[in-house]
């Protein structure tokens, strides 16, 4: 070890090495070139030789979570790369560095210390490796939720769900169609209730005053919301308001004043609408989280992409590709109700990628696809995905073409919408969230493999003059195809 060091101080390293032993039970600085010396700050070898490592670290906390991941990685048998830390220097700063550490082990397999590279980093990068972190998390969480909607959506649906496909996102007027006739009979148990109690005066008792004036409210909303809201998207949530408030009401009636049937039957009314309600927000959730899901693992990936280790590249046929991507946004496409048609054209192609990365880049081009679609009840809403080998340039080539939200052109000369961050003029609504890194991500990938990924759009109709028109966008992946 004496003469490797010996040997390093020769060289001006751009990185930091240090070698680590456990002398009576502590972990011991033994070794560190001049790199490392320079970084923390240090005049001389003898300033950091046979200090624990510990006073390196902000706290003891952070050094045992830094042992656990060395220690799964050596259980794994592998380096611990890209690992982020921020140290103490000389001065007392603690200064953010990525870490490249391997375990050392004696002749009986027992770990006796560690070897391993320091190179400082920015606080940007890592800050990076922390939310990527985190999204990490967040996208596990996410799926988990998505699970459990499923199984609330089949309690609460019993099998009889209105709505069709559990992914499925009903439109608001959709949703009013199937609100219509339990709403209308919650108002019919109302009246017959109210009624009755006009005709026996006895029946004032079974409830205050004031919860009878409730109900009556309750009975011209069911009756007029239409009418009296204009916002077709606060009608769900004006009838579930209603439908709650009469259980409640309902459920302090005075024993012995109101016929036991007639009160039952005005819970059940009220709560065949509160659960077929909360069965449509199950739906809008279930798909808003469909797509959310798709957005965290591409921020993740992009937070990541510098400093998670690095695959090899394998040789692959597109086809495998673009159908692992196709299936992942399947039910996606079911939530928007968007008919995605899948076929090769022209020979097959192989390719030599970072398959996470290139699935990843065709996911994007697809999320959008669907995203981005027409969304107008009166229009076909269909994606097509055709992928071969393209006859003229010879490259592998995958092409998503949708009937959707225009692109303006001056976006595509200028560039603008392959830069990280920006959403297209035409794209900002409510309906369609987005983080403008899914274009960014996916052409980058493709530049990364000597390929590339160009957009196309113009309106359906042949017609530029015309406004508020669907339009024929395509997404074009290229990459160069293997031989043999």
């Amino acid at each position: 070890m004496k003469s490797l060091f010996e040997a390093l101080k020769a060289y001006d390293l751009p990185v930091g090495v240090y070698v680590v032993r456990q002398i009576d039970g502590v972990d011991t600085l033994v070794e560190a070139n001049f790199e490392f010396l320079r970084i923390f700050g240090f005049d001389s070898a003898e300033a950091v030789v046979g200090r624990p490592v510990t006073d390196l670290y902000g706290s003891e906390q952070t050094f045992e979570e830094f042992r656990r991941e060395l220690d799964r990685a050596a259980a794994q048998g592998r380096v611990l790369h890209s690992h982020h830390e921020k140290l103490r220097a000389a001065n007392g700063d603690l200064i953010p560095l990525e870490v490249h550490v391997r375990a050392d082990f004696d002749e009986a397999g027992a770990i006796i210390g560690r070897t391993g590279v320091v190179v400082p980093i920015s606080d940007l990068e890592m800050l990076l490796s922390d939310i990527g972190k985190v999204l990490h998390r967040y996208s596990h969480t996410l799926v988990n939720i998505r699970l459990q909607l499923d199984s609330v959506q089949k309690a609460i649906s019993d099998g009889d769900d209105p709505f069709g496909h559990p992914f499925y996102a009903p439109t608001y007027q959709e949703a009013d169609a199937s609100f219509e006739r339990p709403a209308g009979l919650l108002a019919r148990a109302l009246e017959r209730l109210l009624d009755g109690i006009d005709a026996n005066h006895r029946a004032w008792d079974a409830l205050p005053a004031e919860s009878w004036e409730l109900l009556r409210l309750r009975l011209m909303v069911l009756e007029n919301y239409r009418t009296h809201i204009p916002e077709v998207e606060l009608w769900p949530s004006t009838l579930l308001t209603a439908a709650r408030d009469v259980i409640t009401t309902m459920h302090t009636v005075e024993a012995g004043y109101l016929p036991k049937q007639t009160v039952k039957d005005v819970i059940g009314r009220a709560k065949e609408l509160e659960q077929l309600i909360c069965l449509f927000d199950i739906h809008l959730t279930t798909a808003q989280l469909l797509e959310i899901e798709h957005e965290v693992l591409t921020a993740r990936e992009l937070a990541l992409y510098s400093v998670r280790s690095r695959t090899k590249k394998e040789t692959l046929p597109l086809g495998e590709i673009v159908l692992e991507a196709f299936r992942s946004l399947e039910n996606f496409a079911q939530s928007r109700q968007i008919e995605m048609r899948i076929e090769q054209i022209g020979r097959r192609a192989r390719v030599r990628v970072l398959r996470r990365d290139v699935v990843r880049a065709v996911q994007n081009l697809l999320h959008n696809a669907i995203k981005y679609s027409w969304s107008k009840p009166t229009d076909p809403v269909w994606i097509d995905v055709h992928y071969g080998v393209d006859p003229e340039t010879g490259l592998a080539t995958v092409t998503i073409t949708n009937y959707g939200v225009p692109i303006l052109p001056e976006e595509i000369d200028s560039g603008r919408i392959y830069e990280l961050g920006y959403r297209g003029a035409l794209s900002g609504d409510r309906s369609r969230r987005g983080t403008g890194i899914g274009l960014y991500d996916a052409q980058r990938v493709a530049r990364a493999h000597s390929g590339d990924v160009t957009i196309g759009s113009r309106p359906a109709s042949g017609y530029l003059d015309e406004d508020e028109q669907p339009y024929i966008t395509t997404a074009v992946l290229t990459l160069p195809v293997v031989l043999g």
